[in-house]
């Protein structure tokens, strides 16, 4: 086979199958004389052969083309728009075939893999457990005996009502899971990997007491400086705004700016500091809904009025659609407030300048007793492989 030099095209981008997977489409092609293959000269061996017809459509699954499928005759006026559409959902199946298969090798090959670790348990130092499909602990390693003697039952006894729902939803999907723990004053991590055709479970847990411990000093810490930096911001903002409120005639535009700047990020800090300490209370269960009955449309008004010079400083418009100004919700104002801005102020962060950001605010159904709010702007988005982070803490 001849080399191909830097300078070569692709040969399959010549190809009927290269086309249809640049153009990720079925493609039906007929040839009365040799130039009416210009356009694709792959197919000439072919057609010196005696080929004229020549059907081919992608074999796509989900997202992913695997392959093309294709079909020819020595005839022309052979194929119809109905065998390409048949040909299409052949494809369709037959990628459906290969990724089932593909995913089968996975599964055996990750529940080789688990029994290969379960082969040495009793090396392990955390808790290795295996529970049958109906149930009872078959085997416990010694960490794991402990685990179990510390929640009150032993191996071949009937596991508690939790593990029992995990080992049958793992069964059910042959997917592994996990859950969390606590025995004593330990707390373990635990994966559940099923061994379907075994029909048990091999559990392998894991101690993150330590980890926890961590989590919650650093929750203590951040709700200790969060608290402690709130006394000096309110000092600065309060004196900001007394120098502002008062004469300004010895001040020159320059001094004005910046100290309008110094006020504008004051209020930013102390939004970040409420938004961390907000942020312990949750973690903590120390939040208190105060519920009360309010005008919606008060609290989008309330939101844009504060940000105004946000909005103003980017050209922006804020369009606001719906029927739902007048409608009263129930729930805590203050929380409410708090989300709305929040989505409102990513929208003005990144719009690019100029732009428009609509607010829509309508009930979810006709009948819902729910508010719907979207937001749309024309910034960059969130990348797809990032949406699964959105309710992260950072």
């Amino acid at each position: 086979m001849p080399g191909r030099t830097p300078g070569d095209v692709n040969p399959i981008a010549r190809t009927l199958a290269g086309e249809v997977i640049r153009v990720n489409a079925p493609m039906l092609v007929e040839a009365e004389t040799a130039a009416d293959l210009d356009f694709l000269p792959g197919l000439l061996p072919n057609y010196h052969v005696g080929m004229r017809s020549f059907m081919a459509a992608p074999l796509n699954y989900h997202d992913t083309t695997m392959g093309v499928l294709q079909v020819r005759s020595r005839h022309t006026g052979i194929y119809s728009q109905e065998h390409l559409e048949l040909l299409e959902r052949v494809a369709y199946q037959i990628a459906g075939a290969i990724a089932n298969a593909e995913l089968y090798t996975q599964q055996r090959e990750a529940q080789e893999e688990m029994r290969d670790l379960a082969k040495f348990p009793s090396e392990n130092p955390n808790p290795v457990l295996r529970i049958a499909s109906d149930g009872k602990v078959m085997y416990a390693n010694t960490e794991g005996e402990r685990f179990l003697h510390r929640q009150g039952f032993s191996v071949g006894e009937v596991a508690p009502a939790n593990w029992l729902r995990m080992v049958e939803e793992v069964l059910g999907s042959g997917l592994s899971a996990e859950d969390a723990f606590e025995s004593g004053d330990r707390a373990f991590a635990f994966v559940f990997a099923p061994i379907v055709d075994a029909a048990y479970v091999n559990v392998y847990g894991r101690d993150i007491t330590e980890r926890k411990a961590m989590d919650r000093m650093k929750d203590e810490f951040v709700a200790i400086v969060s608290h402690e930096l709130r006394t000096p911001i309110t000092s600065i903002k309060g004196f900001l705004e007394l120098i502002m409120e008062g004469s300004t005639d010895s001040l020159n535009e320059d001094q004005i700016q910046f100290l309008d700047a110094m006020r504008r990020n004051t209020d930013r800090l102390e939004v970040l500091i409420n938004d961390l300490l907000d942020l312990s209370r949750l973690e903590g269960g120390m939040v208190i809904l105060e519920r009360s009955e309010f005008p919606f449309g008060d609290v989008v008004t309330q939101v844009l009025s504060e940000m105004k010079p946000d909005i103003e400083g980017k050209e922006l418009k804020v369009v606001w659609h719906g029927d739902s100004a007048l409608v009263r919700v129930l729930g805590d104002r203050p929380r409410v407030v708090q989300i709305v801005a929040n989505l409102l102020s990513n929208a003005v962060k990144y719009s690019p300048a100029m732009s428009v950001i609509e607010v829509d605010v309508d009930p979810v159904t006709e009948a819902s007793e729910y508010l719907k709010v979207n937001v749309r702007d024309h910034g960059l988005g969130i990348p797809d492989e990032d949406i699964n982070k959105l309710f992260h803490r950072f």
